[in-house]
């Protein structure tokens, strides 16, 4: 009986030994000098730092304000819960499910992209001087040229009417009995899923958009998005519609696809999409809104800022010149309407112009 556990040993010894050996001659050829090498090193300690940082600080907010959010956030969903369940109720029992799956999602994005879009076409008309202090290039769209944004209005309503076959699909992908259930997803089910596909849709836009930057296909697809140097809220979706499908529909879609998401969920995605989306766009830093410092930027110098959340720009070294920025150091929701960082924008585009 002793045989065989010794030989058993002498086995696993001898694994161990081969396995030493080889990662002693693996690491005998690895260029521990070259300047690569330590060049993959630093970027990669940088990042892990970086990295580490925030998720330590992410983990210790939550957990100082967990208990307080959940609170407020059960009484709020209570407070609203017979509400919305009336509303989804009757959108049930009145429409088909493909009826609400397809119009009622285009419906939605519709009427997000148009009050959004109206209401800073009426500052650009109308407000200019008014709100010129919170304009992200100073002395850009001054006036507006009305050829160039009467095409950009109609190659954004085709857009938008291709994106309804697009719908029509990612609920043919979706089950009806996920997306179309009687009963609403819970609160933390939600922000769970939104925060998926917040992340799928990151490493779906930037690849592709960064697909789109190939000279053959920029110059045969996204040349015309990057017409607008300085963009305004409308040219959010003025893209050649091959472009609008691939890089900024399909992103959309693949985490409500994957996770076989609740209509109503979808809808909540989808409004979300549509307002960062504008915001992005709107060539205004408006305070209590997120900042478009950072597409702003790639729209001014092309090479830089493919991403959304920013996170694969830094991985990937594409973000390198805007940390540098001025625009990087404004790139930050603010809470007041007077700022003494105007006068940082104010200086920035004055030198670089």
């Amino acid at each position: 009986s002793r045989r065989p556990l010794e030989s058993s040993r002498s086995s696993v010894d001898f694994q161990i030994g081969a396995a030493t050996s080889l990662i002693f001659r693996m690491s005998t050829t690895i260029p521990w000098n070259s300047r690569l090498f330590r060049r993959i090193c630093e970027s990669w300690w940088q990042f892990s730092k970086s990295f580490l940082v925030a998720i330590g600080a992410s983990i210790g907010f939550l957990i100082c304000v967990s208990n307080t959010f959940s609170a407020m956030a059960r009484v709020f969903w209570t407070d609203c819960a017979d509400h919305w369940l009336a509303v989804w109720t009757f959108i049930r029992l009145n429409f088909s499910s493909t009826t609400s799956q397809v119009c009622g999602s285009f419906l939605i994005a519709f009427f997000h992209f148009w009050t959004l879009s109206a209401i800073f076409l009426f500052i650009e008309f109308k407000k200019q001087r008014q709100f010129s202090r919170f304009k992200v290039q100073d002395g850009t769209n001054t006036p507006l040229d009305c050829k160039k944004l009467q095409k950009a209005l109609l190659v954004v309503s085709f857009n938008q009417l291709i994106t309804i076959p697009m719908f029509f699909i990612l609920f043919k992908m979706i089950d009806d009995k996920y997306s179309m259930a009687s009963e609403l997803p819970t609160f933390f089910r939600m922000i769970y899923e939104i925060v998926i596909f917040t992340i799928l849709e990151e490493f779906g836009f930037y690849y592709s958009h960064r697909l789109f930057h190939y000279p053959p296909l920029y110059k045969r697809f996204h040349k015309l998005h990057h017409e607008w140097k300085a963009p305004i809220a409308v040219t959010s979706l003025y893209a050649h519609p091959v472009e609008h499908l691939i890089n900024n529909v399909t992103p959309l879609m693949v985490g409500p696809i994957i996770l076989q998401s609740h209509l109503m969920v979808f809808w909540v995605w989808l409004s979300l999409a549509t307002f960062t989306s504008i915001i992005s766009h709107s060539g205004y830093h408006l305070p209590f809104l997120s900042s478009p410092e950072k597409h702003d930027y790639h729209h001014l110098v092309f090479n830089e800022n493919f991403g959304l959340l920013g996170f694969l720009d830094y991985f990937h070294g594409t973000d390198v010149n805007f940390r540098k920025s001025k625009q990087s150091e404004l790139h930050r929701i603010f809470y007041s309407d007077t700022y003494d960082e105007v006068r940082i924008r104010k200086s920035t585009h004055s030198k670089k112009m």
